[in-house]
């Protein structure tokens, strides 16, 4: 991929400060490849933190786009992005935020409404600094699937890391979740080493009992909350 031009336009669009910060370093990685890099956070906190770590990537804090849209009719937002981004997993635009948390216990209106304005931000910021590459993590929040839909739609890849239980824990999917891991015509019947391999793996992973990654214990502080601000 790195390969198809000489410079490409990397876009991340992250959530809070962990993820911010991590996809900053790897932006800042590209940049010293010589690549250019934008980076779409949601707390204004991450943002503002991102742009004194790494001055080089153009920062932007969705929050506040979403807020300082221009006036706009809903209903009439909502139907065009339906026209023009929708695919066959999500058709409507109730089922981009039905598995957003924050929309949860919102009117129909509400979500409507702030998924409108999930959309009409990131095209600005597909109108301003055009990507090659979208990277919004995995997730189903409207912030993670408004860039994948949109990214698809404008010709851009659009990028997902998976951190898997195998022992090469890395997987990479490309414009889509929903896709075989390989084609029909490879599947086969598994070898009596593949097998035991296999089943070799599966033992193992019981016996050593431990997640993959380490439990987060979510805890209610000021400063969680000020991720969120």
């Amino acid at each position: 991929l790195l390969a198809c031009a000489a410079v490409m336009r990397f876009l991340f669009a992250t959530r809070e400060r962990y993820e911010t910060e991590f996809y900053g370093r790897v932006g800042a990685s590209l940049i010293g490849r010589g690549h250019d890099v934008v980076h779409v956070a949601y707390s204004r906190r991450a943002a503002a933190q991102l742009r004194r770590a790494q001055p080089r990537i153009r920062t932007y804090c969705l929050t506040d786009l979403m807020r300082d849209l221009a006036p706009f009719d809903r209903d009439a937002e909502a139907r065009r992005i339906e026209d023009r981004y929708m695919i066959p997993e999500a058709p409507t635009i109730r089922d981009v935020y039905r598995t957003d948390w924050p929309t949860h216990g919102s009117s129909e209106e509400a979500s409507v409404e702030r998924t409108v304005r999930h959309f009409l931000a990131y095209e600005r910021v597909f109108d301003e600094v055009p990507p090659d590459v979208v990277v919004p993590e995995v997730g189903s929040e409207t912030l993670r699937t408004a860039p994948h839909l949109i990214g698809v739609e404008r010709g851009c890849e659009v990028l997902f890391l998976f951190y898997t239980i195998f022992r090469d824990p890395l997987r990479l999917y490309r414009n889509t979740l929903h896709a075989p891991i390989v084609p029909e015509h490879e599947v086969r019947r598994l070898s009596p080493e593949e097998r035991a391999e296999i089943e070799d793996f599966i033992a193992g992973f019981k016996a050593r009992n431990t997640p993959i990654r380490r439990y987060i214990e979510p805890k209610v502080s000021s400063g969680v909350a000020r991720e969120w601000l």
